[in-house]
């Protein structure tokens, strides 16, 4: 595949390679929102334990670290799909924009 893409790069290509690391890091932002949600579940289950402070604060520590790399990876993803825009319009493809609001990128 590496020798399709450098033989004949097009918008097409890019706007592919764009999708594939979207489609990427949305898998990754679930995880890291999963392991947030997990983490905050123990928390709460600890927090009616004598001598868990500590444990329960932990994974609380956990679950915020978590949720701020979803977070960077939802910038990342924003800025990837602004770029697939860009690419799409610069080529005329207006008419395969995600709707505007559309919250998930299969919309697109």
């Amino acid at each position: 595949m590496t020798t399709v893409l450098a033989s004949k790069p097009s918008w097409q290509i890019q706007v592919q390679e764009i999708d594939d690391q979207i489609i990427e890091l949305e898998q990754m932002k679930l995880g890291y929102t999963g392991a947030a949600l997990r983490h905050e579940n123990q928390a709460e289950r600890l927090q009616f334990e004598d001598k868990a402070y500590l444990e329960t604060r932990r994974h609380l520590e956990l679950a915020q670290q978590n949720r701020e790399m979803a977070a960077r990876i939802q910038v990342e993803i924003d800025r990837l799909k602004e770029r697939r825009i860009s690419i799409l319009r610069q080529n005329g493809q207006g008419d395969k924009l995600p709707p505007p609001g559309g919250d998930s990128y299969e919309d697109i």
